[in-house]
């Protein structure tokens, strides 16, 4: 049995419907307080509006991408969710993510294809462990 996301409120950022709709019923069948974005101007609202527990943010992205979203939640203060988890979701195709991703502030990098197990790990580590 997977673990339980009872209370944890959790954004997700990503451009492709499948994506956002899949993770978001897996998530919130666990328990978790899902909402979803096709984009990072959205997310940023809801960072902004929601004290969240975890953002999960696409990094290629049309027009702002994760980096830019990252980059403006850092500059919010802690009061309006400028220290929110955030982990990067990034395809295989994209070699040069794995190697900013850290180096840019995400408390995680998940690659894709990822697995339910891959994903419930790094949200035990980055929400459970305090990042």
């Amino acid at each position: 049995m997977a673990q339980r996301l009872d209370n944890a409120r959790i954004v997700i950022v990503d451009d492709h419907d499948l994506v956002r709709t899949s993770l978001a019923k897996f998530l919130s069948q666990l328990g978790a307080g899902v909402r979803t974005c096709a984009n990072a101007d959205k997310a940023f609202t809801q960072v902004i509006h929601f004290q969240l527990d975890l953002v999960l943010s696409d990094i290629s992205m049309p027009g702002k991408d994760g980096f830019e979203l990252l980059q403006e939640i850092r500059t919010l203060r802690r009061s309006r969710g400028g220290e929110v988890p955030v982990v990067a979701i990034s395809g295989m195709s994209r070699p040069l993510d794995r190697a900013r991703a850290p180096s840019a502030g995400f408390d995680a990098l998940l690659l894709k294809p990822f697995t339910a197990d891959d994903l419930l790990q790094v949200i035990d580590n980055v929400i459970r462990s305090g990042r």
